[in-house]
């Protein structure tokens, strides 16, 4: 081998040999980065699953105070709707009375037509016996059967001494 030949291996084993180092530098370098780039990636996972466990959470909070609303919501509809129900039998009571009401007005309006219709009666039949006898049937001196007051003269029943 020939100088020229062992310097020219020497220079090739030289660039083989730097040109692994660098290599390996370079490998080294993008381990790093990548070891940088995967501490990295792990930290925001960690962050957006801390992130996304504090929205659970959230949202777990929301649904059971949604449920609590609802079940706040039913409670006081249920109790409107006794309210409710205790209105329509209350006016349901009022309509009843009305109607006894209404039923028993009509009774005594018709009470007191008959009633009329009786004393009608009365006075006629009274007035037939005066047109008889010429008079209410009283016998003389004495006052008419249905006179009253200052006119109706002495009656002796008002005027009889009560017992002592």
């Amino acid at each position: 081998m020939s100088a020229e030949l062992v310097g020219i291996l020497s220079v090739g084993a030289t660039l083989v040999v730097g040109g692994l180092a660098t290599a390996g530098a370079v490998v080294g370098l993008i381990l790093r980065l990548d070891s940088r780039s995967t501490d990295r990636m792990d930290a925001m996972e960690e962050r957006l699953g801390a992130r996304m466990d504090h929205q659970s959470a959230r949202m777990d909070r929301l649904r059971a105070d949604l449920a609590a609303m609802e079940g706040r919501l039913s409670a006081r509809m249920d109790r409107m709707d006794a309210r409710m129900d205790r209105i329509d039998a209350r006016m349901d009571r009022i309509d009843a009375r009305m109607e006894t009401m209404e039923s028993r007005q009509y009774e005594l309006v018709q009470t007191v037509i008959r009633m009329d219709a009786t004393q009608q009666a009365m006075l006629e039949t009274l007035a037939r016996i005066e047109e008889r006898t010429g008079s209410a049937g009283d016998p003389p001196g004495q006052p008419a059967l249905f006179e009253t007051g200052s006119s109706a003269g002495d009656d002796p029943r008002q005027s009889a001494p009560t017992p002592a």
